[in-house]
C-alpha cells in the first residue's frame, strides 16, 4: 500500500470529475488518466518540464491530434516559437508565487493554421508544497481576436479619415493602422489624369522590408492588363480575395505578386484587394496581405476592408467637391466666374 505522500505525487496522472474512471495509455508503460472530458475547453496536465501526461478530448481536438498522440510529447511543440519563448522567459518564473497565471498564446495545431488561445496555468503541488506539474486550461479565441482586430482597424480608420487633412496623407496613415491588427502588409494605389496608376504606399511593419518592397515595385512596373491584383480590381470594380496563396500561384504571377507584397520569403499566405469606389467612380485600390502565422482572410474580413475602402473613397470625393467649391468661390471673387444662365445674352436670330 502506497503512502499518502506517494498518492499525492501521482496527482498529475489522475483525473478529477466525472471522467475520472477513464484511462489513457502512457508511452512509458505506465497509465495516466485524462483530465475531465466534460470540461468544455481544452485541459492538459504536464510535468514541470512541460511533457504532457494527460489531456481531454477538447484539447486533442483543439490541437488536431488524438489524446493518445499527445501524451508523452512536450507542449512546447504546439507553441509557436514566439509563444514558447514567452512561456520560458516570462511565465515560468512567475509560477513560483503559487498563483494561477493567464496569458494569450499562439498554438500550432498539427498540420493546421496557428490559433490564438487564452491560457490559464495552474501549478499542482504536494503536501510538502513541491511542484508536481502544471494544469493548462485552453480556450480558443481565434475568431474573437480576428473580429476584435478587424473592428479596431475599422474604428481607427474611420477616425483617421474623418480628420480634415490631405487625403493622401490620411490614406497612408490608414495603411499603417492596418498593420497593427488587420494585415502584415498594406498598400494604396491611386488613379489620376497624368498617371493612370501610382503607388501611394506599400506599408510593412518592418522598415527594412518596406524599403525592399518599394525598390522592387519601382523596378517592376505594374502591368495594367494583369489578370490578378490591383489591375483586375480597377477594371472590374469588384474586390478580390485569395485565402491561400500557393507556390505555383506566386511563380505564375511573380511580377504582379510583388506589388501585393507577396514575396515568397515573407511568408504571406492570404491577400485581398478592394476598390476605392464611390458613385460609379474608382479612385484606386487598397491591398491587404496576411502572414501564414495568422488565419487566412475570410468573408467578414473582406466586408471590413470594403467598408474602409468606401470611407476612403468618400473622403476623396468630398475633398474633390470641397476643392471645386473653393475654386469657384475664388473665381467669383475675382470676377472670373462664368455668367449665369439668366444673365447670358440670347443668340441673335438668323
Amino acid at each position: 500500500m502506497e503512502s499518502p505522500g506517494r498518492e499525492k505525487r501521482e496527482l498529475p496522472h489522475q483525473d478529477v470529475g466525472p471522467a475520472a474512471g477513464r484511462e489513457s495509455p502512457h508511452p512509458g508503460g505506465s497509465r495516466s488518466r485524462a483530465p475531465d472530458d466534460l470540461f468544455p475547453n481544452g485541459s492538459i496536465v504536464t510535468d514541470p518540464e512541460g511533457t504532457i501526461r494527460g489531456a481531454n478530448q477538447a484539447a486533442a481536438t483543439l490541437l488536431n491530434s488524438s489524446v493518445r498522440s499527445l501524451v508523452g510529447r512536450s507542449i512546447c511543440r504546439f507553441l509557436v516559437p514566439e509563444a514558447s519563448a514567452v512561456f520560458h522567459a516570462e511565465v515560468l518564473p512567475r509560477l513560483d508565487s503559487g498563483q494561477a497565471h493567464s496569458w494569450e498564446a499562439a498554438f500550432q495545431p498539427r498540420g493546421g493554421t496557428p490559433i490564438d488561445v487564452a491560457v490559464t496555468l495552474n501549478v499542482e503541488r504536494d503536501t510538502a508544497c513541491q511542484q508536481l506539474g502544471l494544469r493548462w486550461l485552453l480556450h480558443d479565441i481565434t475568431e474573437w481576436k480576428r473580429a476584435e482586430g478587424a473592428l479596431r482597424f475599422l474604428v481607427q480608420a474611420g477616425q483617421a479619415l474623418a480628420a480634415r487633412v490631405d487625403y493622401e496623407v490620411t490614406l497612408a496613415a490608414v495603411a499603417r493602422l492596418a498593420l497593427s491588427s488587420f494585415a502584415g502588409c498594406c498598400g494604396v494605389y491611386l488613379t489620376g489624369k497624368d498617371d493612370p496608376l501610382r503607388q501611394l504606399i506599400l506599408a510593412h511593419a518592418d522598415p527594412d522590408t518596406e524599403v525592399r518592397l518599394r525598390e522592387l515595385t519601382r523596378s517592376r512596373p505594374l502591368d495594367l492588363s494583369a489578370p490578378i491584383g490591383v489591375p483586375k480590381v480597377l477594371r472590374t470594380g469588384k474586390p478580390e480575395r485569395i485565402s491561400e496563396v500557393t507556390g505555383p500561384f506566386l511563380s505564375r504571377h511573380a511580377d504582379d505578386a510583388v506589388h501585393l507584397g507577396l514575396l515568397p520569403d515573407l511568408g504571406f499566405r492570404s491577400y485581398m484587394v478592394v476598390p476605392l469606389r464611390i458613385r460609379r467612380r474608382t479612385w484606386g485600390a487598397m491591398t491587404f496581405c496576411r502572414k501564414a502565422s495568422r488565419p487566412p482572410y475570410g468573408a467578414e474580413d473582406l466586408m471590413v476592408a470594403e467598408q474602409v475602402a468606401w470611407m476612403a473613397a468618400l473622403t476623396m470625393e468630398n475633398t474633390r467637391l470641397y476643392q471645386e467649391t473653393q475654386e469657384n468661390q475664388r473665381l467669383a471673387k475675382a470676377g472670373l466666374s462664368q455668367p449665369s444662365h439668366r444673365n447670358r445674352k440670347r443668340p441673335s436670330s438668323l
